[in-house]
């Protein structure tokens, strides 16, 4: 079991406890005999008048065990996300797409965001810069593993997005393995919802470990070695820290309670008893002022430390309320986790070139319209 789930259980176990001591103190007692009596039972006012105080209370509990259960599975499904979107990384990162301009090892470009850094103190970190056509491979297969933590219903997400182009494909292979549900006409609407809304809220970060013993990742143009190394180019053996960030949608009732909350926290923080305009722009689901997960929404631009482990979305940080945001009236907290693989991207002698052409797997044109292919234009924006 992953330890990032734990702040989740200790949260569950505290709900029951809760629950226990409501029911303890409503002065509640399992009685199955006058569970069938109750409908002719003319006493017990006071019993009542317990119930009626206590009940609010045990309602809201509830809704937070839901709701933290809930949290559990979308951190399962991120950290799944995490680590299809590092496999991807070692699988497109080697390849070469001649066509957009990137061969082996050849991925957008990147800064270097420190030097020295690790256990050992032998890593320079590179940060991959959000470009190019094999980062938003790499995305979009996170995106895909975050689907199932998505909504169905629509949440004002426009379906604009080239990585849209997928949707046809997706619902070709969900026919193909429930057949029986191809009468169902809500079920592409909701795939084409899930697919909206975890394009638009996740977010991939990678960086690259590289020794610090090798030379440093810089383009010399030194003749006659000018195509030996190329400047967006990473070590064919370096490491990549895939940090893989989710807005999970929350539930409507137990995350207006604690935005409510937050907002008072920051009220009384800021001394003049009401919070920011900015505050409220970005936390008001009706707003809808904020834009696509960017570097500034990712984490609050914290660094990935690596490894298999998550970095946000636990319940016991006192920011849990301050984290909830309001976007396209939907509330949701960011969920993140990292893996950290290394990349196998040996130059082959005789180069290999990946064959983008042709039409999206599983498309059936009797069905839906043809769709551009992957080499007429870009396939994410």
């Amino acid at each position: 079991m992953s330890l990032s789930l734990l702040p989740y259980l200790a949260g569950l176990a505290i709900s029951l406890l809760a629950l226990k001591g409501l029911a303890m103190l409503a002065g509640a007692r399992v009685r199955w005999a006058h569970l069938f009596q109750l409908h002719r039972d003319q006493q017990g006012g006071v019993q009542s008048l317990s119930f009626v105080l206590t009940f609010p209370v045990f309602v809201m509990v509830m809704m937070f065990i839901v709701q933290l259960s809930q949290m559990m599975i979308g951190q399962i499904e991120v950290e799944y996300g995490a680590f299809a979107a590092a496999r991807s990384a070692i699988v497109w990162i080697p390849a070469r797409l001649a066509e957009e301009g990137e061969l082996e090892n050849q991925i957008g470009t990147y800064t270097q965001i420190s030097a020295d850094t690790g256990d050992d103190g032998t890593f320079s970190v590179y940060r991959i810069n959000p470009t190019g056509p094999k980062y938003r491979r790499i995305h979009f297969a996170a995106a895909m593993a975050c689907m199932a933590a998505s909504p169905s219903r629509f949440t004002g997400i426009g379906l604009d997005h080239p990585g849209m182009e997928g949707l046809p494909s997706l619902q070709k292979a969900y026919f193909a393995m429930a057949p029986s549900q191809r009468t169902n006409t809500r079920v592409e609407p909701r795939l084409q919802n899930k697919l909206a809304y975890a394009l638009d809220r996740t977010g991939v970060r990678i960086d690259v470990w590289h020794k610090a013993e090798e030379p440093p990742l810089a383009y010399w143009e030194v003749s006659p070695y000018l195509a030996e190394f190329q400047p967006n180019e990473i070590g064919w053996q370096d490491q990549l820290h895939v940090t893989v960030e989710h807005h999970l949608a929350l539930l409507p009732g137990p995350a207006r309670i604690l935005l409510g909350q937050s907002r008072v926290d920051r009220a009384s923080r800021s001394g003049n008893g009401s919070s920011s305009g900015n505050d409220s722009q970005s936390n008001d689901p009706q707003g809808g002022t904020q834009q696509s997960l960017s570097e500034e929404e990712f984490g609050g631009g914290s660094q990935s430390t690596g490894g298999n482990q998550s970095t946000g979305g636990n319940p016991s940080s006192s920011s849990f309320a301050q984290r909830i945001q309001g976007y396209h009236g939907v509330y949701t907290y960011p969920l993140q986790a990292s893996v950290r693989l290394n990349n196998e991207g040996e130059k082959p002698a005789y180069p290999y070139y990946q064959d983008l052409s042709g039409d999206l797997p599983f498309q059936d044109f009797s069905r839906y319209p043809r769709l551009p292919s992957m080499n007429e234009r870009e396939f994410f924006p």
